[in-house]
């Protein structure tokens, strides 16, 4: 009976052989990156249904034995030889040139059909005629794989006990000041992550239409050709919070982020270097973010008055409901997992048939979209309230995945609004929160940057996404600068400036509009000119 059961057991741990991975990889998530800790809910949906699966299959096997039926016992043979060809198909699907799609393109489908039926009449006879030696085989293997199971099972408990000992709760806020003077400047830094310079503005398709970008680029100092202080989330918005260019960045542990500054070779904690933040409070002012990907109250959250954030993929994977038959998402991968399944449509009959609804993984987007729209609502919130003086939002937009369509310019779940999409969020998230500072008279009195943490540097296009992505994110000119775009104070009229500066001097340039040293748009176009071009500090780009 013991033999029977480990059997059983590996051959269930076997089904999910393509699920395991995935689930290994969000078991192992790097705390920094979670908002909460894992709990026993959140990795044992899948241990579970293995040993489900497992039971049923012993329990039908000693029946089987128990009643010494040999049709009952032929029957468990060809049910596990079936239930073996789950994995086996499996490691199928994961060669392409054994995929049906490939096939279906060589041989044509009603080819590929007689192919596929041709092995099934060659494999049933081969079966019947060596079933004896076939199942010694195939049971060998099993036994064989069996330690997987521990594998698979420690690996996935095992963050448990690391997550328990984490810290990951959020710093204590600083106490809001009293209220600022009337004239106190009032700073609102939205960046956009992934915008591009090119995508945006110098190559936009027509298909994308920025109506409000391109009205606030009207009455703003406009620069061209910006750099960001690195092509990646991790180490650049650390660079732009800081004034400081970062080499190197990587997660020290669940609210903090261990970096290297450029010039230096010892790493430092973000969290011991004063910030944009620290600074503004030290000089009296209120301070409040909201964005993603970086748990910011955790690290800096003493510097600020507001704070709120939204985490990573890395939560979006083994949370993907609330209830236990919500969490239990790997049943239907069984189904999915049969030969020709996908192709037969038997999740949907089954679905049908039995008048249910089977627990489905969440996509992406289905995670991405509230996300968004809690900053947006946190975003608008800091920006309609006067006693803030800095406030920064770190969006998650247009970073993939899509979940905007410029088609139908609305919300989308397919994906299929890709990059382009997105950029036409930006667009709206823009017009939402002008419209509600219009509405408390705060527009027109705060200096507003429009920028972002890095250019697009997501790969080359999706192959789902739409031809007009195809051709402008497979320029070469993309991935090369970031927008910057600043509004000051009752500004109408454009300024260009085209000379390069990188925007890491951003956290010297708000805390001189802090300490207002800066008093229009000529003199701050002259102090990025300054700041960005050191070995000429006392040129001008305006004729004199």
């Amino acid at each position: 009976m013991l033999r029977d059961f480990i059997i059983a057991l590996s051959l269930a741990n076997l089904c999910f052989i393509g699920v395991w991975p995935e689930v290994l990889n969000d078991a192992s998530a790097n705390l920094y990156y979670l908002k909460a800790p894992l709990s026993m809910i959140d990795v044992t949906p899948l241990m579970l249904v293995v040993v489900l699966l497992a039971l049923v299959m012993w329990t039908g096997i000693t029946l089987a034995r128990y009643l010494q039926w040999n049709a009952l016992l032929n029957l468990a043979r060809w049910t596990f030889l079936f239930i073996l060809t789950i994995p086996v198909n499996l490691l199928r699907g994961k060669v392409s040139d054994l995929s049906l799609s490939a096939a279906s393109t060589m041989f044509g489908r009603t080819e590929t059909a007689s192919l596929i039926i041709g092995f099934v009449i060659i494999g049933v006879f081969l079966l019947a005629r060596f079933q004896r030696g076939i199942m010694r085989a195939a049971t060998t293997f099993v036994i064989i794989t069996s330690p997987f199971v521990l594998y698979t099972f420690s690996q996935a408990a095992w963050p448990l006990l690391q997550h328990a000992r984490s810290n990951m709760t959020d710093k204590p806020l600083a106490p809001p000041l009293a209220s600022p003077q009337s004239r106190a400047p009032r700073i609102l830094w939205f960046v956009f992550d992934g915008l591009d310079q090119y995508v945006a503005f110098d190559g936009r398709p027509t298909t994308v239409k920025l109506p409000e970008v391109d009205r606030f680029r009207s009455e703003s100092i406009y620069a061209t050709r910006v750099s960001s202080p690195a092509n990646e989330t991790l180490e650049s918005m650390p660079a732009l919070i800081t004034g400081k260019r970062v080499s190197k960045a990587e997660p020290a542990d669940s609210n903090d982020l261990r970096i290297t500054v450029n010039g230096t070779t010892k790493p430092v904690r973000w969290s011991s270097l004063p910030n944009i933040f620290s600074k503004a409070r030290e000089a009296g002012f209120n301070t409040a973010l909201s964005g993603w990907y970086h748990p910011y109250c955790r690290i800096i959250g003493t510097s600020l008055s507001n704070c709120t954030w939204e985490s990573w993929s890395t939560d979006i994977g083994i949370r993907s409901g609330a209830t236990w038959y919500e969490r239990m998402v790997w049943l239907p991968h069984l189904i999915d997992s049969l030969p020709l399944s996908s192709a037969l449509n038997l999740s949907k009959h089954l679905e049908s048939s039995l008048g249910i609804n089977l627990p489905k993984r969440k996509a992406y987007t289905e995670v991405a979209i509230p996300s968004y729209l809690r900053i947006l609502r946190d975003a608008k919130r800091f920006a309609t309230d006067p006693n803030l003086n800095l406030i920064l939002v770190h969006w998650p937009v247009p970073h993939p995945p899509g979940i905007y369509d410029h088609f139908k310019h609305d919300f989308a779940l397919d994906g299929r609004g890709g990059f382009l999409g997105n950029l036409e969020l930006v667009d709206r998230t823009l017009a939402e929160v002008r419209n509600a500072m219009e509405s408390v008279n705060l527009w027109d009195k705060t200096i507003i940057l429009i920028t972002a943490d890095h250019p697009y540097r997501f790969g080359p296009p999706n192959p789902s996404w739409t031809s007009d992505h195809q051709e402008i994110l497979s320029k070469e000119e993309v991935g090369r600068y970031i927008p910057f775009l600043l509004k000051l104070p009752g500004q109408k009229e454009p300024i260009v400036y085209d000379q390069p500066f990188n925007s890491v001097i951003t956290a010297d340039l708000f805390m001189a509009f802090l300490r207002n040293e800066l008093s229009g748009p000529k003199s701050t176009v002259n102090w990025i000119h300054k700041h960005s071009l050191p070995q000429a500090p006392h040129s001008s780009p305006f004729p004199h």
